[in-house]
């Protein structure tokens, strides 16, 4: 990046000594440091104006889901942390592949798809307190258990333990929690006849010209995102309150301005608005030791994810194992 227009030669040596401060020590020393924001953070260590605007407001905006970098400090030294120490890559057959190799070790007869569960049996409330509450309570001490779930059809899933791995506002709503506050984002998807451009490159907006705020094409990266002879394009944009016809004009003419009249060629897929894309990370920011127990909600009932730890892949796997090691030392001493 030396002879990059994006900042000042000043600029590349500070982000040479953030990235030496963003690997320096343990994660347990990093969610313990003195935290602000992400924006003040770069300011305090000297960063222009310039490399802020074009370069680290598009891309971390892009990864938070925060346009003006209204992050925590850690969150953000966290994600340049990871970006420093390892290649960013993708599953060739997409993200899902990630839970279904989990699940591969599983039987098939273990897992239940395409069932909501309602409430849970033994949170103090949600049971007992009722003729209704007290008849699911009976169903599930005749499986031999006082903790369960109800299904959205009234049916009863009695169970030794229960791990509630929602999304945040799911999550809060099994447990009577205020639900957390959220970003959205809005992602259109295209088929193209050739990509745009070549390589694995993000493609950022540095002048805050339109509603886009990157653009990707999987299929540089993997074959399998696109039939042969075609290619795959992803366009992500803030919120997720948008009228979508409205916006896709909107990011038509911003496309149309970067790459010319090859946009006319382009064929949109589909459009998601998502509203509950992450968790605000807004400061205070902390993280769970990961050798520290994970003391349960309740009575064999265990909260891993959003809930549970900041957003990422990383810590949805660190507080999954967290609490799946709570949960068998647990049962281990009903056997002793």
């Amino acid at each position: 990046m030396v002879f990059c227009p994006v900042g000042t030669v000043g600029d590349k040596l500070r982000l040479l000594r953030l990235r030496q401060r963003a690997i320096n020590g343990d994660l347990s020393s990093l969610y313990q440091r003195p935290e602000t924001s992400a924006l003040a953070l770069l300011r305090q260590l000297g960063f222009s104006e310039r490399i802020i605007k074009r370069f680290f407001k598009p891309f971390f905006a892009g990864v938070f889901f925060e346009p003006d970098l209204a992050v925590s400090s850690r969150a953000f030294e966290f994600v340049f942390r990871a970006f420093a120490l390892g290649d960013t890559a993708l599953p060739a057959k997409g993200m899902e592949q990630i839970p279904l190799q989990l699940a591969q070790r599983l039987p098939a007869q273990r897992i239940e798809l395409g069932c909501k569960v309602e409430r849970l049996i033994g949170h103090s409330g949600d049971v007992g307190s009722d003729a209704e509450g007290d008849a699911e309570g009976d169903q599930a001490g005749d499986l031999g258990s006082n903790t369960g779930v109800v299904l959205g059809n009234g049916e009863v899933r009695a169970a030794k333990a229960v791990v509630i791995a929602t999304p945040g506002r799911e999550a809060a709503r099994l447990l009577g929690r205020p639900a957390p506050e959220t970003r959205g984002t809005s992602c259109f998807y295209f088929a193209a006849p050739t990509a745009p451009i070549n390589g694995p490159y993000l493609v950022l907006d540095g002048n805050s010209e339109g509603p886009i705020n990157s653009l990707l094409c999987p299929s540089n990266l993997s074959s399998a995102y696109a039939p042969p002879g075609q290619a795959l394009i992803t366009v992500n944009c803030f919120g997720h309150q948008h009228d979508p016809d409205q916006l896709a004009l909107l990011v038509h003419r911003q496309l149309r301005a970067w790459f010319g009249t090859a946009v006319e060629s382009w064929r949109q897929l589909a459009v998601y608005q998502i509203d509950d894309a992450l968790p605000v990370q807004a400061p205070p920011v902390n993280a769970p030791s990961a050798e520290e127990p994970l003391n349960p909600v309740a009575e064999r009932i265990w909260l891993s994810g959003e809930l549970a730890a900041p957003p990422s892949i990383h810590w949805a796997l660190v507080s999954g194992r967290r609490a799946a090691e709570s949960v068998a030392r647990d049962l281990q001493g009903d056997r002793a």
